[in-house]
């Protein structure tokens, strides 16, 4: 998460401020999946794990909605560049952030059934 401050510390104010409120929803979504799995994980329900994991489909499409999003902008306006440059940052570790999640509930599944599931 540290690399997702130090991009918020270099944003420029008044600059390309892309779908904010989609962002904020990656973020707590994200969150929640943290939330989720550190009550999941030490209770070993592989069941939520699974659950949690599928989340991850949706911080997938906040990426790519986003991403696109930014990189337009970034097109018609050079001097988005900065900025976008940033939230793509911030939207790569968000997005990164689930999928570790998501592998850790494939490992708590494993610890439970033995089975190795791909759940992202």
């Amino acid at each position: 998460m540290a690399g997702i401050a130090k991009a918020v510390l270099q944003l420029k104010e008044n600059q390309l401020a892309p779908g904010e409120e989609q962002l904020h929803q990656m973020g707590k979504l994200s969150l929640s999946m943290l939330a989720d799995l550190l009550v999941a994980f030490p209770l070993h329900q592989a069941s939520k794990a699974i659950s949690i994991a599928q989340k991850d489909e949706q911080i997938d499409q906040y990426y790519y909605a986003l991403s696109k999003e930014i990189i337009g902008l970034m097109k018609d306006q050079e001097t988005s560049i900065p900025n976008g440059t940033q939230y793509l940052y911030i939207i790569g570790h968000l997005e990164r952030f689930a999928d570790y999640i998501a592998n850790i509930c494939e490992r708590l599944v494993y610890l439970e059934t033995g089975e190795l599931v791909d759940l992202n």
